[in-house]
């Protein structure tokens, strides 16, 4: 009988590992999937932030015509010439202790979980529309941005990519 038991469970502990395998990869990187299956909508969006437990804001990663490096081309800022960084889920403001968090929905771009911010999930979340016109980002507040040093960076304001 000890045996005929061996197989068994080593099937079972195959069995067990393959759908753990399978599991795990659809758990993996979110912007190779939201590449595959296309933007995510605010209704698709269930995440929860690990440390405070609140949902996120509604959205998905951000579009490779929005991810790089982009440096603050607007002469009416005295912050010209600032870099901005976009990854598909994470922004960082260059030379500065800014950075944090970014979901994009549409043309709507959410930044929340500054460091420099203080305020967490699920206060603390800026929107913006955002536009990518050849080289050239643009973004406009929707409402007043709750952290008010990124209003200075990015309400109606112009960026150039350079990387």
């Amino acid at each position: 009988m000890r045996a005929s038991s061996a197989p068994a469970r080593v099937t079972a502990c195959v069995v067990t590992a393959a759908f753990a395998g399978a599991w795990l990869s659809g758990c993996g990187d979110a912007g190779q999937s939201a590449a595959t299956s296309g933007p995510k909508t605010t209704s698709q969006t269930e995440a929860v932030a690990p440390a405070s437990g609140q949902p996120l804001p509604g959205g998905g990663p951000a579009p490779s015509s929005l991810q790089g490096t982009w440096r603050l081309a607007s002469r009416n800022s005295p912050e010209a010439g600032l870099l901005l960084i976009l990854s598909d889920s994470h922004y960082r403001v260059a030379g500065r202790f800014a950075s944090g968090d970014l979901v994009v929905d549409g043309n709507e771009i959410a930044f929340f979980n500054a460091a420099l911010c203080g305020l967490t999930l699920p206060e603390g979340v800026g929107r913006y529309r955002w536009t990518v016109e050849g080289n050239r980002l643009r973004l406009d507040s929707i409402k007043k941005d709750p952290c008010g040093g990124r209003t200075d960076i990015l309400d109606g304001m112009s960026y150039e990519r350079v990387g």
